[in-house]
């Protein structure tokens, strides 16, 4: 339903196709859908502060064929013919350049950076995922070849990954209310075990978004499913930001928090509530103040 006019031709004739249809709906099926909703409530916050915030993120979504927060040569989510992966690699480029040349040009103004995403409420069921991602990786092999029965495959798989989020969120092992992302995963140790997280300043604002959130029954936790990985983008934009003593934090908070009232969580057509959003946002913004008052 979004207007994509102002994607390359290549794009919009491929997503014009009924492939390019089902991989807008993996798109809404994978996404941080009501990250956006979230970061208003955080943005209306800061403005009551008396700051000007600045809100940068993909326009066709952070999970569409390409994960924004992923290095490129593992951004790609889905197969899809060679050309139109050659016009995705130029868009990731350009929102890369674009997020670290506003965070260059205004380092010295920021005064905070929070990065706002939204995850599935329950873990997967391995084996489907792993099932999946198989017969995905096959049906690549068709993209620039058959593409009349890689179409085909695009629409039976996008209806397995639908299957695999829906009950994954419904049914699977229930994951943290709220994910504060505040260390660097430095891998497993010869044994197995996971290293410590190497930790990344914040200037408390990750401590103090928990208290926030806390006031509204939602418990957040510290890395927990989800540590910060290096050569992430935003990895390196929390990096950063910590090196330029800015407060920052990237939360990652559980759908559930934003299910409408009376409806059951169903990955393709999830939308959020958005006094809910906007209720979490602003108390998610309102850490700001704590921080910043510290400061001065």
């Amino acid at each position: 339903t979004k207007d994509l006019s102002f994607l390359d031709p290549k794009l919009q004739s491929f997503l014009a196709t009924p492939a390019g249809q089902a991989l807008l709906k993996f798109g809404h099926i994978r996404g941080d859908i009501g990250a956006d909703e979230v970061a208003r409530g955080v943005m209306y916050s800061l403005r009551q502060q008396g700051l000007n915030p600045l809100f940068l993120a993909p326009r066709m979504g952070g999970r569409t064929l390409m994960d924004h927060n992923r290095p490129l040569a593992g951004a790609s989510l889905f197969p899809v013919p060679s050309d139109v992966q050659e016009k995705l690699n130029e868009a990731y480029s350009l929102s890369m350049d674009t997020l670290f040349a506003y965070f260059t040009q205004y380092r010295d103004r920021i005064r905070v950076v929070y990065q706002p995403h939204t995850m599935g409420s329950g873990e997967f069921d391995e084996a489907r995922v792993n099932a999946v991602t198989k017969k995905q990786n096959q049906l690549g092999l068709l993209a620039d070849s058959d593409f009349e029965a890689y179409q085909r495959g695009v629409l039976e798989l996008i209806d397995e990954w639908d299957g695999i989020y829906t009950d994954g969120c419904n049914h699977g092992p229930a994951r943290a209310d709220c994910d504060l992302v505040t260390g660097i995963s430095q891998g497993k140790s010869p044994q197995g075990d996971n290293l410590p997280y190497q930790p990344i300043a914040d200037q408390g604002l990750a401590a103090a978004v928990r208290a926030r959130l806390l006031d509204l029954n939602i418990n957040g936790k510290f890395n927990d499913p989800f540590p910060h990985m290096t050569g992430y983008p935003g990895t390196r934009l929390a990096v950063s930001a910590a090196e330029a003593a800015i407060p920052q934090v990237t939360f990652d908070l559980a759908k559930r928090h934003l299910l409408q009232d009376g409806k059951v969580f169903h990955a393709s057509t999830f939308m959020p509530d958005t006094e809910k959003a906007m209720e979490i946002g602003v108390a998610i913004g309102s850490a700001a103040r704590d921080v910043i008052e510290n400061r001065t």
